[in-house]
């Protein structure tokens, strides 16, 4: 899950959310057969089914998480009884639908919007007219700091932008119990909340480093293997953070593709009837402040019928030359 989060943020992705991503894809990995499984093994891993049902069970007892999937299936279609079982086993919601009428898309987003704390309110705007199916997964997340920051404290600063130049910004400030750890470039500190499910790990350039450190690390794709070469030390330790709100949406799917063909494969493990993935769209919304964190993030994989590539036999002209039939012993007469 993180080393799929961490090559989406190489291909320029601004805030995006494995987890919410990994839920959507699992349920379309349940229905990947022939080449299909194989693409879905390159991309996570021989044994993912299981090791998905591991995380997801390991997830489902955190309080400060609340988790939802979804599959939306044409109207007339019904699941395959093994992909049935599997979608059960992992609390997803079936839900038949008629992607012709508008009101679908209103019927989805109203559903994201429930299960993100409304923090997503849309998620779609519009669907294929040959969309068959949509898997989606929706997730809200609230915590609040094992030690919160003092409101009086809060001062406005400049905030530097990655493109250069300076913005304002609210800083909150404080000590805290925390651990922290120091790089070549960089540093980095984990917050925790009064859940001891999660933490919030912070990674910034050093001040007195290389202000691009993160970007170039992010670029390169280390941040995982930057993070677990860090010796984190528990200590006292002076936070300045930003008080912020940040959202982000877009099309995942060109970027999915660079990674992996699994995203052009056919999925026949459904329905019955091959299906291809012609959309994936995620929204995600992160807020920081003084009491702690609320975030939420929506992913809709949309899958359209595949092109069949049954043999086709198909006749509207001649195929003799004209000049055929008037030679001896040609007797038919085109059409």
């Amino acid at each position: 899950m993180n080393g799929l989060g961490e090559r989406l943020l190489a291909e320029d992705a601004v805030l995006i959310s494995p987890l919410s991503l990994l839920d959507a894809v699992a349920l379309l990995a349940l229905g990947a057969r022939g080449e299909a499984l194989r693409q879905m093994n390159g991309l996570l891993g021989s044994d993912h089914r299981a090791a998905y049902a591991a995380l997801h069970a390991q997830l489902a007892g955190a309080t400060a998480l609340r988790r939802a999937s979804g599959a939306w299936l044409a109207g007339g279609e019904a699941p395959m009884p093994d992909y049935r079982a599997a979608l059960t086993a992992l609390g997803a919601e079936i839900q038949s639908v008629d992607f012709r009428d508008p009101g679908a898309v209103r019927l989805i987003n109203a559903w994201v919007a429930a299960r993100t704390g409304n923090l997503i309110p849309s998620l779609l705007d519009r669907l294929p007219a040959n969309t068959a199916l949509v898997l989606t997964a929706a997730l809200h997340f609230a915590a609040t700091w094992q030690q919160t920051f003092d409101p009086a404290a809060t001062r406005t600063g400049p905030f530097r932008r990655a493109g250069g130049g300076t913005a304002e910004a609210r800083f909150m400030t404080g000590v805290v119990t925390a651990r922290f750890a120091r790089g070549e470039d960089i540093h980095a500190v984990r917050l925790r909340y009064t859940t001891r499910d999660f933490e919030l790990l912070l990674l910034a350039p050093r001040p007195e480093g290389n202000p691009s450190a993160v970007r170039t690390l992010v670029g390169q794709g280390k941040i995982l293997e930057t993070l677990s070469a860090l010796r984190f030390a528990e200590d006292q330790v002076g936070v300045t953070l930003p008080k912020f709100e940040a959202s982000h949406g877009g099309e995942l799917l060109p970027a999915l593709r660079r990674i992996t063909p699994a995203f052009d494969a056919s999925y026949t493990g459904i329905t019955g009837r091959g299906v291809v993935v012609s959309e994936v769209r995620q929204k995600a919304v992160l807020k920081v402040d003084e009491r702690g964190t609320e975030a939420a993030a929506a992913t809709a994989i949309i899958a359209q019928w595949g092109i069949s590539m049954r043999p086709v036999f198909h006749a509207d002209a001649p195929s003799l030359p004209s000049c055929c039939m008037s030679q001896p012993g040609c007797t038919s007469s085109p059409p």
